[in-house]
């Protein structure tokens, strides 16, 4: 059993003197760099603005959706809707169009 970085060398597993000693030794620089990004990447969304609904409930009629704004930026949302507190198969636009179950 061997226990590799995620980012090695054939020369860690293999008889071989591969990727070269040059890059060998950039390794731990390179997964310094890559770490960082990755965390940058996977960092939680935190809402800093709620996102608004509008519209009336008739229907046949659009309700959407105006967007909030959160942190990290470039963070992309994904749209539930929900009916009586379950989630409406397929509603997972910034629009919804009410259907006949969501009108009483």
């Amino acid at each position: 059993m061997v226990t590799l970085a995620v980012i090695d060398g054939h020369r860690d597993t293999n008889d071989t003197a591969c990727p070269g000693q040059h890059l060998y030794d950039a390794f731990p620089a390179i997964r310094r760099r890559t770490k960082r990004r990755v965390n940058r990447y996977h960092q939680r969304a935190v809402i800093s603005e709620p996102f608004t609904g509008s519209g009336r409930a008739v229907m046949g009629a659009t309700l959407p959706l105006r967007s909030g704004s959160w942190t990290p930026a470039e963070t992309t949302p994904t749209y539930i809707w929900l009916r009586e507190g379950a989630r409406i198969a397929g509603a997972t636009a910034a629009t919804y169009r009410l259907v006949p179950a969501d009108v009483g």
